[in-house]
């Protein structure tokens, strides 16, 4: 029989296979993914994994030992030593230089200058930049919303082409090209100009809903249609 030792290593043990099972469960998910480590999904369920041949290893002080250096070394060779901001760096030597008894004087009041006149210029490159963002966002959407147009007057004329066709009774094939497929290929693309011009008018506030070309024409030859012949010509 094992002693007090022995029972509460077995005790740690499986409380620490149940947090990996919780983590395999949740936030480790994606690994189940990758061959390499699908063996692993099965530790949590191993009555002894200090017995068993692949687990035993990685269930060792000298395994843990081993990892912890490598990952040490890893950090400290790809990390880099500065990692605080360069504002930091600039008020610690301000500071350096000036002294503790000196930062009311006249080297610390130069210093100090020489720091807000760096703060200041950052703050008007940030400001820059934040403008040359908002431009080119600007423009990005109204280039969208003229593409949306220009497309909406394209699947316009090419459904025109299809009623006519229609209304003169032509086969349903042409130069025996089917005629179904294209006609469900531009109701697919009716349906996400559709959608597109929602999500642009929803998200930037333009209006998506006046006609296109098309549309206008359309309107024009109605009303001179209603307006009779004698106006049209008057």
């Amino acid at each position: 029989m094992g002693g007090p030792n022995q029972n509460a290593n077995e005790r740690d043990l499986r409380r620490e296979l149940n947090e990996f099972k919780s983590f395999l469960d949740t936030r480790g998910q994606d690994l189940s993914k990758t061959s390499e480590f699908l063996q692993y999904y099965a530790l949590p369920y191993v009555q002894n994994p200090l017995q068993h041949p692949t687990f035993r290893a990685v269930c060792s002080k000298k395994w843990a030992t081993e990892l912890r250096n490598k990952l040490k070394e890893f950090l400290e060779a790809n990390i880099p030593k500065n990692q605080s901001p360069q504002v930091f760096h600039w008020y610690a030597n301000f500071k350096k230089r000036a002294g503790p008894s000196d930062l009311g004087g006249g080297a610390a009041s130069a210093d100090a200058e020489e720091l807000k006149e760096r703060l200041l210029l950052m703050q008007r490159h940030y400001v820059v930049l934040e403008k040359k963002e908002e431009y080119a966002k600007s423009t990005l959407i109204e280039s969208q919303s003229k593409w949306t147009l220009f497309s909406k007057d394209i699947l316009n004329i090419a459904k025109e082409l299809l009623q006519t066709m229609d209304a003169f009774q032509i086969s349903q094939s042409m130069n025996k090209v089917p005629m179904d497929p294209i006609r469900e290929k531009l109701s697919r693309y009716e349906a996400f100009l559709i959608h597109n011009s929602d999500e642009i008018q929803r998200k930037h506030g333009i209006n998506m809903t006046k006609p296109t070309f098309i549309e206008n024409y359309q309107q024009q030859m109605g009303m001179m249609s209603s307006n009779g012949p004698d106006q049209m010509h008057g």
